[in-house]
């Protein structure tokens, strides 16, 4: 019997900081862990529930290292108890292990060293853990802690019932009574009363955390058909989401079928279901869980149960699960580091046709009760104790059911299982027995089709999915979680809700910039209170006196109308630019001298029949010089001062050289800088031509234009 833990309560909990640090390297506790070791340590009973990746081991491995006798573990899993004590023996903790996997001589050895006191801490089976072997070798030993892991398995309205789990409570009162310590990361009010009464422990310290993670993000994705699944499965969903990821199926053959896809799609994955042999099993193990690589595990729910990867960044589900449980259980694999993770359901009512017949199977009918039952009284008649395959052989019922009636025979004391795990009838079953037995299946199919339409609601809804699985679990939940895929529909539909006034007023996205744009383009013009318009020309400043800002004249009066087209009128400085534009292309490129008319006017002729522009491309340039300096004078002649009407002087018509007068150059180039003033027109900072004379190629506006050249 373990001694009393509250005398040196203090003392403990100092070592447990110290091996927290030294053995397994971690500055503090994560949330909750703290509050169970201290229950743990002070010698109380505890169910902790804790939701997956919280941290639930460390709070039975670091007890384990702090009180002076052995702690058991009950795990469900042989894979589970096999990595679990590899990583121990990695911290230098002195574990074992027990269970079926092992060979006899293996078994022997472990069962010495636990006799001998040279192991702390000892993981098994709950099979195991029930046999006689087990009980007797270590009835003369004393316990601190006995641990129940997944605790849910004890309760028959968990999710994941093990009949196995029944026997605990007996196996406890065999080893002296330690304390128990229950762990499990999904349990409903409902199962947590369930669990404290199958292991005996009524005035257990529950620990309860939120199920709430905030770095999942929950998404379920409508399917119609099956190749649409697998459209969005590998067309989508694998190749862009970041790996490494889990996608769980309900079926060995899905999996075989993904896994045979993804190898033809050159997607990098592994697979993991319980007919490859062991050896297969842990290679691909070995592959998913090796740091650094990115790669999918495609995998039935045989997979996953224990293991620590902190990097998944999603868990997507193939097929929809059994329950509400199973999927937060298996979903909580992922984001174990913190960070964000996705999980995704592929969501099709098909899918749950899959579920309702592994539920069929689950549990045994009357009739099935009856014939197990009657094998086993015609087997011990025999005076021959039976194992579980023949007398499931005999009594044409599958192995699960069989065992699922063993237990129950067991529990009400009409059978037994011997040493060497063999089973004898302890008397006549009655019929009223047979006919609860039956009632109380038919009751367990019910909860497991309530758990099943739980998860289906769930999938339909189109309330907050993270608080659709809080109220499941008897947690409040927020209206909003912000990340699941109904509360960002409902936040953009919303965002939309209040951009409509604005869309209405703006016309269309962008609206307000455009009337931005308008009004700023449209300043000075009438009736526009404490705008300045432009002036008329008829109002502009005396000649003279030099074109006003922006080339406009002194602000008009209120009321002053400004004409279209006028240097005043709005988009007339686009306009302007426009024509410019218009004006540097035309005439296929070239450039054309002095001389040539207005667009679509006939080209003047010169000696010999040519045009200037001909002549130009000709190289017989000399003749026309005097034409272009004759007609450069009659314009200067007749054009208007610069500035006189306080605006801008118009340029030459279209076609006109936009180059300074003067004899063209070979080939029709442009005279030497001709090219910078050009630049600096564009830049708005053009300058005078020779003599006074605007550059040509201003910008047009009212007054005489130049005629065209003589």
């Amino acid at each position: 019997m373990a001694s009393d833990p509250s005398q040196d309560l203090g003392e403990r909990l100092d070592r447990a900081a110290q091996v927290l640090r030294q053995v397994f390297r971690f500055g503090a506790f994560r949330p909750g862990q703290e509050h169970v070791i201290r229950a743990v340590l002070s010698g109380r009973d505890v169910l902790a529930v804790m939701p997956t990746g919280s941290g639930k081991s460390l709070t039975y491995q670091l007890p384990a290292l702090v009180l002076p006798e052995l702690t058991v573990v009950v795990s469900p899993l042989i894979a589970l108890i096999r990595d679990q004590t590899l990583k121990l023996q990695a911290l230098g903790v002195p574990v074992v292990r027990l269970d079926s996997s092992l060979t006899a001589k293996e078994r022997e050895e472990a069962l010495r060293q636990l006799a001998a006191g040279e192991r702390k801490l000892v993981l098994t089976t709950p099979e195991t853990a029930s046999s006689p072997t087990f009980r007797d070798r270590l009835a003369g030993r004393p316990l601190s802690l006995f641990v129940v892991d997944e605790a849910h398995c004890v309760s028959q309205w968990g999710h994941d019932f093990r009949p196995a789990y029944l026997g605990l409570r007996e196996v406890v009162e065999t080893l002296g009574r330690p304390p128990i310590l229950a762990l499990t990361a999904t349990a409903t009010p409902k199962v947590r009363e369930d669990i404290l009464a199958q292991l005996g422990m009524p005035a257990a310290e529950q620990v309860v955390q939120s199920f709430d993670r905030p770095n999942l993000q929950f998404q379920v994705v409508t399917c119609g058909s099956e190749e649409d699944k697998l459209r969005l499965l590998f067309r989508k969903l694998l190749r862009r989401l970041p790996r490494p990821g889990i996608v769980y199926c309900a079926t060995v053959r899905s999996v075989e079928d993904l896994t045979f896809l993804s190898k033809k799609l050159r997607i990098p994955a592994e697979y993991y279901h319980g007919r490859r042999g062991k050896a297969e099993r842990d290679e691909a193990q070995a592959a998913f869980m090796k740091p650094g690589r990115r790669v999918v595990m495609l995998a039935t729910n045989a997979f996953g149960l224990g293991i620590d990867k902190p990097d998944i960044r999603f868990v997507m589900h193939y097929h929809v699960p059994g329950s509400l449980e199973a999927y937060v259980q298996e979903a909580g694999r992922a984001g174990r580091d913190g960070k964000p993770a996705r999980c995704i359901l592929l969501w099709s009512p098909d899918d749950v046709a899959i579920q309702e017949y592994f539920q069929e199977g689950n549990y045994p009918s009357g009739r099935q009760v009856r014939q197990v039952a009657g094998a086993l009284r015609a087997w011990t008649d025999t005076e021959r104790p039976v194992g579980l395959r023949a007398l499931a052989t005999s009594s044409d019922v599958g192995e699960k059911r069989t065992r699922v009636v063993l237990n129950f025979l067991e529990e009400n004391g009409w059978a037994r299982e011997t040493s060497d795990g063999k089973w004898v009838s302890l008397g006549e079953v009655p019929e009223n027995m047979l006919a609860l037995a039956a009632r109380w299946f038919d009751l367990k199919r019910i909860e497991d089709r309530r758990r099943l339409d739980a998860l289906i609601a769930y999938a339909e809804s189109k309330a907050c999915r993270v608080r659709a699985m809080l109220e499941y679990f008897g947690e409040p939940g927020p209206e909003q979680c912000g990340r699941c895929d109904n509360c960002r529909a409902t936040a953009e539909e919303g965002a939309e809700e209040a951009a409509a006034p604005l869309l209405a007023e703006g016309g269309e996205p962008g609206g307000r910039r455009r009337k931005r744009r308008r009004r700023r383009r449209g300043r000075g013009q009438a009736g526009a209170e404490g705008a300045p318009a432009r002036a008329h020309p008829a109002h502009a400043a005396p000649p003279g006196n030099g074109p006003a800002p922006d080339g406009g004249g002194a602000p008009a009066a209120a009321g002053t109308a400004v004409v279209p087209g006028e240097p005043g009128a709005p988009g007339e400085r686009r306009r302007k630019r426009r024509r410019r534009r218009g004006r540097r292309g035309r005439g296929g490129g070239e450039p054309r001298a002095a001389g040539a008319g207005p667009a679509g006017a006939a080209p003047q002729v010169g000696s010999q029949g040519q045009t200037p522009s001909q002549a130009a491309l000709r190289g017989d340039a000399a003749p026309f010089a005097a034409e272009a300096r004759s007609a450069h004078a009659h314009a200067s002649a007749v054009a208007p001062p610069a500035g006189a009407m306080g605006e801008a002087q118009p340029g030459p018509p279209s076609g006109e050289p936009r180059h300074a007068a003067g004899p063209p150059t070979p080939g029709g180039a442009p005279p030497p800088g001709g090219r910078r003033r050009r630049r600096r027109r564009r830049r708005g900072r053009g300058g005078r031509g020779p003599g006074g004379v605007p550059p040509p190629g201003g910008a047009p506006g009212p007054g005489p234009a130049a005629p065209p050249a003589a």
